[in-house]
């Protein structure tokens, strides 16, 4: 596993310059990202300031992830990047920007080594086009890709992805996310082009920290999906069904997501994206969904605004 830190610089300035597209003049916005190793852990340097991320998944109510004291956006891809970049940008967040592997459980064969290469060289494009938006934060090659596959050439596909990142743009650093940790013994030596990985985990976020410290996993980390335990996770009826919390215990429960497995683990988990800032259908159209369709916030929402900032909203959403 690579680490960029300050002694690590990456690539050259010549090499940034070889490589930037005709007519490109939004190379002098660019906010260049580091991981520094600080004694025994490490810390995500932006435009070599400090930098926790204090995330959301989502694609809308930027002003109101900004206004409870958040300071980053996740994109799972680049459909609409140009104006989600320009919006956190105008807002003054940052957009860990996702670059979609198409995961074996949907048909693609990474045994196909042509396939593979032309996925690479579709990212590629995708890469240039939005290296330099000063809202970049960091690129994240493929979601769960893992899931489903027994074939250890996913990794070495990712490893494809980040090389190639590493050689048009030099001034973010390349992730990929897991949602099984032990994908970790799985990947072997492989995954050494990534500046460091990301999980997203629900109601297993504490075991995620107990198993890391077993194995004593010793690199930085994002989590960069995390919220109230999932449909999976859950109490069922006789029939089935998944009991949904209420949003009240939901609220309970990532807030001691939140401390113990991100607050406490910060030498080495560098940030968070609360899972999902807006409103969509998922097992219910509540069970994730941070707002109600009529752009209300939740409980939720109010929760992490104490977890990020300090200070509860003057006038609190309904339990």
């Amino acid at each position: 596993m690579a680490v960029a830190c300050t002694e690590q610089t990456g690539k050259s300035h010549a090499v940034e310059q070889q490589n930037q597209a005709p007519n490109d003049t939004s190379a002098n916005k660019v906010v260049p990202v580091r991981v520094v190793r600080k004694g025994t852990g490490y810390e995500l340097q932006r435009g070599g300031k400090p930098y926790f991320v204090k995330g959301a998944g989502g694609l809308e109510n930027l002003g109101m992830l900004k206004a409870a004291g958040g300071n980053s956006i996740r994109l799972w891809t680049t459909d609409y990047a140009q104006p989600l970049l320009d919006s956190a940008q105008a807002h003054g967040l940052t957009v860990l920007l996702g670059l979609w592997l198409i995961p074996e459980r949907d048909g693609f064969d990474y045994y196909d080594k042509k396939a593979v290469k032309k996925q690479v060289e579709n990212l590629r494009k995708e890469v240039i086009r939005y290296r330099n938006h000063p809202a970049l934060l960091a690129w994240d090659v493929g979601n769960e890709v893992e899931q489903g596959s027994g074939n250890p050439d996913v990794f070495d596909a990712i490893d494809d992805v980040a090389r190639m990142i590493h050689e048009v743009d030099p001034n973010h650093p390349v992730i990929s996310t897991f949602i099984d940790p032990t994908v970790l013994k799985w990947m072997g030596n492989r995954g050494h082009e990534l500046d460091f990985i990301a999980f997203n985990s629900y109601g297993n976020l504490r075991e995620l920290r107990n198993y890391l410290e077993k194995v004593n996993w010793q690199h930085p980390y994002f989590i960069t999906e995390f919220g109230p335990q999932g449909y999976w996770e859950t109490v069922q009826t006789s029939w089935g069904a998944a009991l949904e919390p209420r949003s009240a215990q939901k609220a309970r429960a990532v807030a001691d997501f939140y401390q113990t497995g991100i607050q406490q683990q910060s030498s080495k988990c560098l940030g968070s994206y609360v899972f999902y800032w807006g409103n969509r259908q998922e097992a219910t159209p509540t069970w994730f969904s941070m707002f109600m369709p009529t752009g209300e916030r939740t409980e939720l929402v109010d929760q992490m605004q104490y977890l990020w900032s300090g200070t509860w909203p003057a006038n609190r959403a309904p339990k």
